[in-house]
């Protein structure tokens, strides 16, 4: 069985200290996992998945790491595309959901035109505003904070200053090209993002349709670059006991393998680890997550996609998706200091050949995701320790998804 490791924390910004922390400690052998209770998860994967970097063929990598981050983050279906994703649950709810039947069963009345979207948006992506639009929104913002610091204002030279910062502002504003056409489809957006989300199967379609799978910030290209990288460097735990250092077999598609751990190699003398890690965000753009808040459809055989109840360890998760991929966690430059004889040197390398060795969930030596150039990597190895430079996704972020179908019984079936 595949022993990933499961832990529990609230996720927020790119390698955030708290993030930092808890892999530092799990991988350090003072736990095996946290719970808090939140929404989000961080599931380490064990053994890591290294990148082949660069790649001959970016595009086989980037491909195959789009079809790691729309797996489900369950132990035997990352990696393993002939098992349920992402793509193939909303394929199964598009075929076997039954849709109320209400006045919303096309495109909504506040949905933006593709005129519209253009004119908000750069390239129909929702998360950068046109020029015009992002000009828009500021003097927006700067009429809206002028207005309001006016009100606690009781300095009259003060309020004057401010009422003329309005004043040149809302100047600014009504001087905007196509200003009523913006502020028309601002509105229309506004208005879109409040109100309940309603699903057709017709609608469904059409957003699988649009899918062209997960994108990542920072994009790919970006990843091996020096910006969002955090040092991580402690003294090793001697409780090489915990779960943490049992290295499961991988959860690739082809076959299955298991690395040897690194004790097993040189003992347990291991003094210090030290490596770097960095946060990638999940974006699945036109694929609209509203779709399990929404309460107008249901499915014939009580499927449950999710029972929406709240991450406990030791828990089991119920439904087909209870969690949804929303970010990568990276390491690089890992080093391991520790006394190496000529004859645990000859045994990584050996392991490398075969199916890889690993400290903790950290592979050090093995087999590549997507192999291009080369079926394999190896570590550098001295009589002081292990040096193994290879970026590798170290643990995928998930969030929970909530309580779905859960279909409103006051509407007409």
């Amino acid at each position: 069985m595949n022993r990933m490791i499961l832990i529990l924390l609230a996720v927020t910004t790119l390698a955030s200290p708290a993030e930092v922390s808890i892999v530092a400690k799990a991988i350090y052998g003072n736990i095996a996992a946290v719970s808090t209770n939140k929404r989000d998860a961080l599931i380490l994967l064990n053994p890591s998945v290294p990148l082949e970097w660069p790649s001959s063929q970016p595009k086989n990598l980037e491909q195959s790491i789009k079809a790691m981050a729309d797996s489900l983050p369950e132990p035997r279906w990352i990696l393993n595309p002939k098992k349920d994703s992402v793509r193939t649950i909303y394929l199964y709810i598009a075929a076997n959901a039954t849709f109320a039947k209400t006045a919303d069963d096309g495109p909504p009345a506040d949905q933006l035109t593709p005129e519209e979207t253009d004119l908000l948006f750069k390239n129909g992506d929702r998360s950068q505003p046109s020029e015009a639009y992002q000009k828009y929104l500021d003097l927006n913002q700067r009429v809206a904070n002028a207005s309001a610091s006016i009100k606690k204002e009781s300095d009259p030279q003060k309020r004057a200053a401010l009422d003329l910062e309005r004043s040149q502002a809302a100047l600014q504003l009504s001087a905007l090209p196509h200003l009523d056409e913006i502020r028309s489809a601002s509105r229309k957006l506004s208005a879109s993002e409040t109100r309940p989300s309603t699903f057709s199967r017709a609608r469904l379609q059409k957003i699988l349709a649009a899918y062209k799978g997960p994108q990542f910030t920072p994009p790919i290209d970006k990843w091996n670059d020096g910006s969002g990288w955090v040092r991580i460097e402690t003294t090793v735990n001697t409780s090489f006991d915990s779960p943490i250092f049992a290295v499961g077999p991988s959860a690739s598609a082809d076959s299955w393998w298991e690395p040897t751990t690194a004790d097993g190699l040189f003992g347990r003398r291991a003094s210090k680890i030290a490596f770097e890690i960095k946060r990638v965000l999940v974006d699945r753009g036109s694929l609209d997550l509203s779709l399990f808040e929404a309460k107008n459809w249901r499915l014939s055989d009580d499927t449950l996609i999710s029972d929406g109840q709240a991450l406990t360890a030791g828990v089991a998760m119920k439904g087909k998706m209870p969690l949804i991929i929303t970010g990568l966690l990276l390491c690089r430059n890992v080093v391991v200091t520790t006394p190496m004889s000529s004859d645990a040197q000859s045994a990584a390398l050996a392991a490398s050949n075969a199916d890889g060795f690993a400290f903790g969930p950290i592979l050090l030596g093995g087999r590549y995701l997507a192999p291009t150039t080369g079926d394999r990597f190896y570590p550098s190895l001295g009589v002081r320790g292990i040096t193994t430079p290879e970026i590798e996704i170290l643990a995928v972020v998930s969030s929970q998804v909530p309580l779905s179908p859960n279909p409103d019984p006051n509407l007409k079936w």
